[in-house]
C-alpha cells in the first residue's frame, strides 16, 4: 500500500520546494512510499531530501517515545507505597553518598540513595540489589577481576558478607538498595 508523507502544523507540502544539489544525497529507498525516494518520483530533490530526513526523524522519535515508555514502566514500579521513611540519612563518605531508609509492613527495609562523583567501597552485611534509577556507575564486585557499567533500568546483586567497588565519573547516579538476605 501506499503510505502518505507525513504532514506537520504549519508546513506546506504541497507546493513543490525549490530544487537543491544532490550531489550529497544517495539514493536510498523510502518506506513511506512504495517507490523509491519521492525526489525521484517527483524530480523534485529538495522534496526527496526531505522526506529521507523526515523519515529518520520519524524513526528516531518512535524510538525516542518507547525509550520514555520504558522509563516511565521502570520509575512507576519504583514508587513504594504504605512505608516508613526514616527522616535521618545515612551520610558516607563525607556526603558524597547520602541515602535514606524505608521501612516496609513485613518488615523488610530498602534505601533510595544518591552517589556523586567519585570513588567509592561498601561492605555487606546482608546480600544486596542495588537499582539503578538514574545516572550510571561502574562496578567491581570483590573477588572479581573486571568491572561492569551500569545505567538506569539495570541492578547488580552483591553477596552477603562482601562488598563492592562503586564509581561514579559524571552527575548523580541514584539508586534503590533492597536488602535480599
Amino acid at each position: 500500500p501506499k503510505h502518505e508523507a507525513p504532514t506537520y502544523i504549519g508546513a506546506n507540502l504541497t507546493e513543490k520546494p525549490e530544487p537543491i544539489p544532490t550531489e550529497n544525497f544517495s539514493e536510498v529507498s523510502n518506506p513511506l512510499n512504495s517507490q523509491r525516494s519521492l525526489g525521484v518520483a517527483t524530480g523534485g530533490a529538495a522534496w526527496g531530501a526531505w522526506c529521507r530526513v523526515s523519515w529518520l526523524c520519524q524513526f528516531t522519535r518512535c524510538i525516542e517515545l518507547l525509550d520514555l515508555g520504558r522509563r516511565l514502566t521502570y520509575l512507576a514500579r519504583m514508587q513504594f507505597e504504605n512505608v516508613t521513611a526514616v527522616a535521618k540519612a545515612n551520610v558516607y563518605f563525607d556526603g558524597k553518598v547520602v541515602s535514606h531508609s524505608i521501612l516496609f509492613a513485613d518488615a523488610s527495609k530498602k534505601t533510595l540513595g544518591l552517589i556523586y562523583p567519585g570513588a567509592f567501597h561498601f561492605g555487606t552485611d546482608k546480600a544486596e540489589r542495588m537499582e539503578i534509577v538514574a545516572g550510571s556507575c561502574v562496578v567491581k564486585l570483590d573477588g572479581q577481576t573486571e568491572s561492569q557499567t551500569y545505567g538506569e533500568g539495570t541492578y547488580f546483586d552483591v553477596p552477603a558478607k562482601s562488598g563492592f567497588d562503586i564509581e561514579v565519573s559524571a552527575g548523580i547516579c541514584e539508586y534503590v538498595c533492597s536488602f535480599i538476605g
